[in-house]
């Protein structure tokens, strides 16, 4: 068995190689793989891709997203561990922990996590290397719900799935009766844009909330230029995440009022799955931002919102009557070095690697 390691700088070569081609599954797709080429906080030298094979069988991979945090004044760089797979025939050997001490001796003990798999979070957490940097416990609205999709996983389930299609189209059709009506209540004038433009990234110069991660217009341009995900079919290409045939779309949306600009965030929406990863509002317009957020949801027919980050969570639930039902859901993110930090800074949901998936 082989331990391979790949840097930054060797990626785009290593995909093109021929070992690569014969995988049956890739270990990184060719979104990521631009992703990580594009991102401007990573260097040539980042250890981004480990790999277990076997007589050219790939056993076990591990990517990893760079990033930094400012620390005392000082931009202190560190890894997120972002997917990690195992084939199943090898899964309980040790695997993925192997890759694991691996990568973490490589970042010089340096790694965050969030966004994980409770198989992944028990296998960080079992190492003592990792503390709680930040609580997230945040809701998901429902207003389309897919009860298949919701309850598929849960056991008792499978057997009546034709009664789950059923009562989905039931409650969405009592939503459709309702929306008109919601949406009268609702007046709020925005406007969507695919980049950051002038208007944005002024307001952004002039506002510029103290987040956490500190992604500015750098950070943002990127994510809004390099997804993981394309509505694009990729036939032939076997990656075990997200990547390809997806409706996907990630918007700036711009709020007015009066003709002036008072604010703006950034949305995505994966097979109607809606997300809130960046926000940039004054708090007194912050009402306009939850209607706008709102109206566009409601626009889209949307399955689900989710939403991290408690002050926007908060507002959000104000407005249950818009939703069919809602639900607490927590990601927390985990640093395995000390952080000195402000509590009141700001952790966007987008943060990590949730902007893209």
């Amino acid at each position: 068995m082989e331990l391979i390691k790949i840097k930054l700088k060797d990626i785009q070569t290593y995909s093109e190689s021929e070992q690569f081609k014969q995988f049956a599954i890739k270990p990184i797709s060719p979104l990521r793989i631009k992703s990580y080429l594009n991102n401007p906080r990573a260097d040539q030298d980042d250890f981004v891709l480990y790999m277990l094979i076997r007589d050219n069988e790939l056993l076990a991979f591990r990517t990893i997203l760079t990033d930094s945090i400012r620390i005392q004044g000082k931009e202190e760089k560190f890894g997120w561990y972002s997917g990690t797979w195992v084939h199943p025939k090898y899964r309980r050997l040790g695997f993925s922990k192997k890759l694991f001490y691996e990568s973490f001796g490589d970042w010089n003990k340096k790694m965050m996590f969030t966004n994980y798999a409770e198989s992944s979070k028990s296998l960080y957490l079992e190492s003592n290397s990792f503390s709680m940097l930040r609580e997230r416990v945040g809701m998901r609205f429902y207003l389309f719900p897919d009860l298949y999709d919701i309850l598929k996983k849960k056991k008792g389930y499978s057997h009546i799935s034709w009664l789950l299609f059923i009562l989905s189209g039931c409650i969405e059709w009592c939503v459709k009766i309702k929306l008109p009506l919601l949406l009268k209540g609702i007046n709020q004038e925005c406007s969507e844009i695919d980049y950051l433009d002038e208007a944005c990234q002024n307001y952004l110069k002039e506002y510029h909330p103290e987040s956490l991660f500190g992604r500015g217009i750098d950070e943002l341009s990127w994510i809004l230029s390099d997804p993981w995900v394309t509505e694009k079919a990729a036939a032939g290409f076997n990656y075990p995440f997200s990547y390809s045939g997806i409706k996907f779309k990630m918007r700036i949306v711009k709020i007015i009022d009066r003709n002036q600009m008072t604010g703006f965030f950034i949305y995505s929406l994966v097979n109607r799955k809606m997300k809130i990863i960046y926000y940039f509002t004054n708090k007194p317009e912050f009402q306009q931002m939850v209607q706008a957020i709102l109206k566009i949801a409601i626009n889209l027919k949307i399955s689900h919102l989710t939403i991290l980050e408690p002050q926007l969570a908060a507002e959000i639930k104000k407005h249950s009557k818009v939703f069919t039902f809602s639900k607490k859901l927590e990601s927390n993110i985990y640093t395995s070095f000390p952080i000195e930090q402000p509590n009141n800074l700001i952790v966007f949901d987008g943060d990590g690697d949730n902007c893209f998936t």
